[in-house]
């Protein structure tokens, strides 16, 4: 099996990622996806909606909101790595 530049790149993305992400670092790192031709356009601004502050509010605490943005991205780039690997 192959592994493509995709899941490298994925990889570094993940073994960089907090175990706390703020809404600016998740759209940094939708928008390098997005410039790497790993997601379009719109599949980024889904992702945004899913990981913004407004959705994840029903958690009172900022460090909570923080944290399970930070597993969501990292699910996110799982699968798009194992993807990338299939490929």
């Amino acid at each position: 099996m192959t592994v493509g530049p995709d899941a490298h790149f994925i990889e570094a993305l993940l073994q960089d990622l907090p175990s706390q992400v703020t809404v600016k670092q998740a759209n940094d790192i939708l928008t390098c996806l997005t410039r790497e031709h790993v997601l379009t356009e719109h599949e980024k601004c889904l992702v945004q909606t899913l990981l913004s502050k407004e959705t994840l509010e029903v958690l009172a605490m900022q460090d909570a909101q923080a944290q399970l943005r930070a597993r969501l991205l990292s699910q996110l780039l799982n699968r798009l790595r194992f993807e990338s690997e299939r490929e």
